[in-house]
């Protein structure tokens, strides 16, 4: 296959040529600098040339192969247009540098790569972007593995996937616009930009139906981000529209262990989506929301950790969760959590300036607002509301409200040595079974106080805990200064002996001690309040009915307000004939 020099078209008389060789498939290594490699197109009469100037046609894609055909381009070559992939769908094309090879795109206009069938075809040369280029990649998968350099951009269209894996950055110019399909960055080394420059009319521009998709190279032995492995940073300018391909979002983290990074700044074209399967994927760079934001996943967490501004809705869903983490930002829409996770977990402990404090509101759908404390003392001062917002209102649907450390655990030397305290604005329990719980303080406190805790609808039902509770009976919820939740529009009046059936802790019925009167917010109902196993007969409307003890039969119809059984052991409240118990309340336990 050697010793055949190679005649080459001119510009103005551009050649199809068709990939020939041995008209079988056969899997090989080839030379593109073979004249009888090649045949006429249409014709498969002898060559004349080999494809390799301004606006050639190479066609790699009329043969079924039955195995990987290797061609090594053996020096530099420039074609217009490019069409690669096995017929049958099943094999692969690999276009190699060989011995000096590059290939350079240059059509005199926009320049073409079509890619067809299933299969994953490479091109693992370096690649010289003349012109624009569209790259079709209409099924299966085109990996572009070497450096791409030149003054142009590219297009990716179709719904087969382009992956972008080189080894070193690539440094091309132009603009990068995906219209359809997923584009994978999956470098094999850190911090690199497959994108090209990264000025700010050098951008990617991702359209509604198009995927820009992460993968870092695993390279890092320590779980954690990537000071030595990883993506890195990369600070790419990114304008996106709609919610990428197939809803997989316009920015999607697909894989790897470590956080990807994307540095530049992100700017809405329309409204779009953002989506992380696994591990986290952070923007650092700032991003205007001014249309609407949707952050999707599974497993994985969308961080903006950058500034945030505008004015448009961001809404979370799936199973994975959500954070803001610039503690500049100036965004004043609405947040709705649906599923997943809403987290803050940063915050200026000295003037209580959060990522959080300009949002308009906030909505739980199933989801939980968790916010992270720092462990044992703190950073002093630890100043309160250093966390979220102290007057947005919240909507809770069946969600819940956590206040944890920052290491996750309940060990002695991370549970709180400081007095935390953070104000909510009113929050409205909607519907559903609602929960609002904290880790323990140990030396310190934790104080929460809403603006109001509303609950409009029957149905809906509130729970407070306590993980890991140090310091017995006196530090449950309400029963001293160490553990207290208040509720400002229930300040300055009497006390509330019984807050409704609805509303319960450690399966107790609540009460209501204010601040102003010596109390310290929502805790278990009094022993006075109640009537602790006292006879069927003389239990009458309004009274709390406790029963610790023994089997009940009720020999008349009773009205009670609430009823609580709890209790280690099995214990039956029985009727005879057609006896009926109302609760008044509506409230259960047992």
């Amino acid at each position: 296959m050697t010793g055949l020099m190679a005649v080459s078209s001119i510009q103005g008389n551009a050649a199809t040529m068709d990939w020939g060789v041995s008209q079988s498939g056969a899997p090989g290594i080839y030379s593109w600098q073979h004249l009888f490699n090649w045949n006429d197109a249409g014709l498969h009469a002898n060559p004349l040339l080999i494809p390799n100037a301004i606006g050639d046609v190479a066609n790699l894609n009329l043969l079924e192969l039955t195995g990987l055909q290797r061609v090594n381009l053996d020096g530099a070559v420039t074609l217009g247009a490019l069409n690669i992939g096995d017929t049958g769908g099943k094999q692969s094309y690999l276009i190699a540098a060989g011995t000096g090879g590059s290939l350079t795109l240059n059509n005199g206009g926009t320049a073409q790569i079509t890619k067809t069938g299933l299969a994953t075809d490479v091109i693992s040369s370096g690649v010289v972007l003349t012109d624009s280029v569209d790259i079709n990649v209409q099924d299966g998968r085109l990996a572009l593995n070497g450096v791409i350099s030149g003054a142009g951009g590219f297009t990716k269209s179709g719904s087969g996937t382009l992956i972008l894996g080189a080894a070193a950055s690539n440094t091309y110019t132009g603009v990068t616009t995906l219209n359809n399909g997923i584009t994978l960055a999956y470098p094999q080394g850190n911090t690199l930009n497959l994108l090209g420059a990264t000025g700010a009319t050098q951008n990617t521009i991702v359209n509604d139906g198009a995927t820009f998709a992460t993968a870092n190279d695993l390279d890092n032995a320590g779980i954690g981000t990537q000071s030595s492995g990883g993506w890195g940073t990369v600070n790419e300018p990114f304008t996106i529209n709609g919610n990428g391909y197939l809803g997989q979002g316009a920015l999607r983290k697909m894989m790897g262990r470590e956080q990807d990074t994307l540095g530049g700044a992100i700017t809405l074209g329309s409204a779009a989506r953002i989506q992380a399967d696994y591990g986290t994927l952070a923007l650092t760079g700032v991003v205007n929301v001014s249309d609407v934001l949707t952050a999707s996943g599974a497993a994985g967490f969308v961080s903006l950790s950058g500034t945030v501004s505008g004015t448009a809705d961001i809404v979370h869903y799936g199973t994975s969760g959500f954070r803001l983490q610039g503690n500049n930002n100036t965004y004043s829409g609405t947040i709705t959590s649906n599923l997943g996770e809403l987290r803050a977990d940063t915050g200026d402990t000295t003037t209580g300036n959060n990522p959080y404090d300009t949002v308009a509101a906030f909505n739980l759908r199933n989801s939980a607002l968790r916010l992270i404390f720092p462990t044992a003392g703190g950073t002093a001062p630890n100043i309160a509301n250093s966390r979220f917002s102290a007057t947005a209102p919240i909507s809770m649907r069946a969600s819940l409200i956590n206040v944890e450390n920052a290491a996750f655990n309940g060990t002695a030397t991370n549970l709180f040595d400081y007095a935390l305290g953070q104000t909510f604005g009113v929050t409205t329990m909607e519907s559903g079974g609602n929960k609002i719980y904290i880790r323990s303080a140990d030396t310190g406190s934790v104080t929460l106080t809403f603006t109001d805790l509303q609950r409009p609808n029957p149905g809906t039902t509130l729970e407070l805990a306590i993980d890991n509770l140090t310091g017995g009976a006196t530090a449950e919820w309400g029963a001293s200064a160490k553990h207290s939740l208040v509720n400002a529009a229930l300040e300055g009046g009497a006390s509330v002996p019984f807050v409704g059936g609805w509303a319960f802790y450690d399966r107790e019925f609540l009460e209501y001690d204010p601040v102003s009167g010596g109390g310290f917010g929502y805790s278990k109902l009094d022993t006075a309040d109640q009537a602790v196993d006292t006879a069927e007969a003389s239990w009458a409307t309004g009274q709390n009915i406790r029963l610790t003890s023994a089997n009940r039969t009720l020999t008349l119809n009773t009205s009670v307000n609430s009823l609580n059984m709890r209790s280690t052991t099995g214990r039956t409240l029985a009727g005879t004939g057609v006896t009926t118990l109302e609760i008044e309340s509506g409230g259960i336990l047992t």
